[in-house]
């Protein structure tokens, strides 16, 4: 297995500065980057915040922003280093977003 980097953007709340939090996570066989994330989440760091709904690239629930291009993420292999960032113009906290503003 090789063992990749990923650097998550994350922001506590929408109007809270963001800030940059690096994982290492074993890159198994087929991983896509929803998988990637599930990873941090259960053996790094329960607190991220993200986006899953359907995991068949149906809903568009899961968009996220890896490395500069919007994909949805359980769509997308991960095949390396990846820098995640929200794919939306509505954050809520790190990874995910709403679909408008909130008051």
């Amino acid at each position: 297995m090789k063992e990749i980097t990923v650097s998550v953007q994350r922001q506590p709340a929408p109007e809270a500065e963001t800030y940059n939090e690096t994982f290492q996570v074993e890159l198994k066989t087929g991983m896509s980057i929803l998988n990637v994330l599930d990873e941090i989440s259960t053996t790094c760091d329960s607190s991220l915040a993200y986006e899953a709904s359907c995991r068949r690239g149906i809903c568009s629930v899961c968009m996220v922003n890896v490395n500069g291009k919007i994909v949805k993420s359980c769509m997308e292999l991960a095949t390396g280093d990846l820098e995640l960032k929200n794919g939306s113009k509505f954050p809520i906290k790190d990874l995910a977003f709403g679909s408008k503003k909130r008051k």
